[in-house]
């Protein structure tokens, strides 16, 4: 498993020709941002990688680039605007009634797969 701190185009493709080179090559991409995932689509279809019978990739966030690179694709739907809403709500609680005391709590956010071309799902 490779794993990175920078989440650009350039460096998704940059890791798809390090995992080129290893024996046993992976079934599956799933990459940290859309634009990793693109990057590695990008480097697949520059090596004659076919997508997703070879490779099949996942993105995550549902930028609007996933539905503009070929193969579209797929990705889990991070609904950013329910995040930021839902951080402003706690701040504003707690500007409002603030205690000495620090609170942690734990949020889930639904979100959901949105499976496009560049994975097989059966």
């Amino acid at each position: 498993m490779l794993s990175t701190k920078d989440i650009s185009i350039n460096n998704g493709r940059r890791l798809i020709i390090i995992l080129l080179c290893i024996k046993k090559r992976p079934d599956i991409i799933f990459a940290i941002t859309d634009n990793a995932a693109i990057g590695a689509i990008k480097a697949l279809h520059k090596f004659k990688v076919k997508i997703p019978e070879e490779i099949a990739v996942v993105g995550f966030s549902n930028s609007i680039n996933s539905t503009i690179v070929s193969p579209a694709l797929t990705t889990v739907d991070q609904p950013g605007d329910k995040i930021g809403r839902t951080a402003v709500r706690f701040l504003i609680e707690e500007i409002e009634n603030p205690t000495n005391d620090v609170i942690t709590k734990t949020v889930e956010i639904k979100t959901n797969l949105i499976v496009r071309d560049s994975s097989l799902m059966v």
